[in-house]
């Protein structure tokens, strides 16, 4: 018995029990953190994996983070950017062409827009240029074009618009002018004729490309039954086609009657065209000739989508359900801006990862 006791004495002389205990609870400590670290390290790798479920709060953060980068690593940022691509760029018809899914809208350029505007003052040349500067940095296609839609009756448009491209030569090269014969608007009266006679189109269509410097695209405007029956003034349009006369390549009309539009397709009055311009509220009513058009290959442009929907202008995310309501179907080629003053949230409504936007620009608005 007392040897045994010698012995534990030795033992702990041998053997420091702080120094165990010490080492014991550094080893505890260890084994925590290494566990938390795992468990933090899956999270954050779920998370980022699952980055397109944090997409509706990108919403609340465009004003600070335009460009969509803060949720996104450099990988899902460029998947992100092939998604939009994909939703964003489409097929002009059976043209061949691709533009980005918003085009953009001129009319305000050159005349009271809308016609009950009260409160309508002539823009100064400064404030077209730089919504163009905006336009021509984002509503662009892989190539950089950017379409842009006009009209003889829409004032002084034309004109405007010309000058500015011409004193622009980067922005001419990419611009992709679509313009519109047949309505004459008087801008003293602002009143509008019709007037489809085969004068008229030879008329109205110098005059714009002397106003414009060419025309890529040409539309019938206020489209009717007789002006499409008119075998004289339709041959006359596919001449100017075929000889790409003023630099016309492709035939448009632009129809905002339901009537015209479902008698056309029925007697193939549209067949020959390249493509169909038409108000918001057409599309969604009659979506049953909108597929008929776009299994014929011909290209739709939509216009004045969001009066058509008579929603207030001023409430953001019903603009923006609107237009991303519109961009899910498959057969609109492109839907054209009307905003004078509201462009920028337009862009960012649909696209606040995709949009490039000039940081020289940015900071002067």
């Amino acid at each position: 018995m007392l040897k045994e006791r010698s012995f534990y004495k030795l033992l702990k002389k041998k053997i420091n029990i702080k120094k165990i205990e010490r080492s014991v609870a550094m080893l505890i400590t260890l084994c925590i953190f290494s566990v938390s670290f795992i468990f933090f390290d899956t999270l954050v790798c779920s998370s980022i994996s699952n980055v397109s479920s944090l997409r509706p709060m990108a919403s609340t953060l465009r004003e600070k983070d335009p460009a969509g980068f803060l949720l996104t690593s450099n990988e899902i940022r460029d998947n992100e950017m092939k998604k939009a691509e994909q939703t964003y760029i489409r097929k002009f018809g059976k043209t061949g062409l691709e533009f980005y899914i918003f085009g953009s809208g001129t009319i305000w350029f050159g005349r009271r827009w809308p016609m009950n505007n009260d409160k309508y003052r002539f823009p100064e040349r400064s404030e077209i240029k730089k919504y163009l500067e905006i336009v021509f940095n984002n509503l662009i296609n892989k190539e950089g074009r950017v379409m842009l839609d006009v009209a003889a009756a829409y004032g002084l448009a034309e004109e405007i618009l010309g000058e500015i491209l011409r004193d622009n030569p980067d922005w001419y090269s990419r611009a992709f002018i679509a313009t519109k014969w047949g309505e004459e608007f008087d801008i003293n009266t602002e009143r509008s004729v019709l007037d489809h006679s085969k004068k008229r189109l030879v008329a109205s269509v110098k005059r714009s490309i002397r106003r414009l410097g060419r025309i890529d695209l040409l539309y019938v405007h206020g489209t009717t039954l007789r002006v499409l029956r008119n075998e004289n003034v339709m041959s006359q349009m596919q001449r100017m086609k075929s000889e790409r006369y003023g630099g016309i390549n492709y035939i448009g009309v632009s129809i905002s009657k339901e009537g015209v539009l479902e008698t056309a397709i029925k007697e193939g009055l549209i067949r020959d065209f390249d493509v169909v311009q038409m108000p918001g509220w057409l599309f969604l009513k009659r979506n049953d000739l909108v597929k008929k058009l776009y299994q014929k290959g011909i290209a739709i442009v939509l216009n004045s989508v969001i009066r058509a929907s008579k929603i207030n202008t001023s409430d953001s995310r019903a603009c923006e359900s609107v237009y991303a309501d519109f961009i899910k179907h498959k057969e609109v080629s492109v839907i054209l801006l009307g905003t004078r003053n509201h462009l920028r949230e337009t862009i960012a409504y649909i696209s606040p990862h995709f949009i490039v936007v000039d940081k020289k620009i940015q900071a002067s608005a």
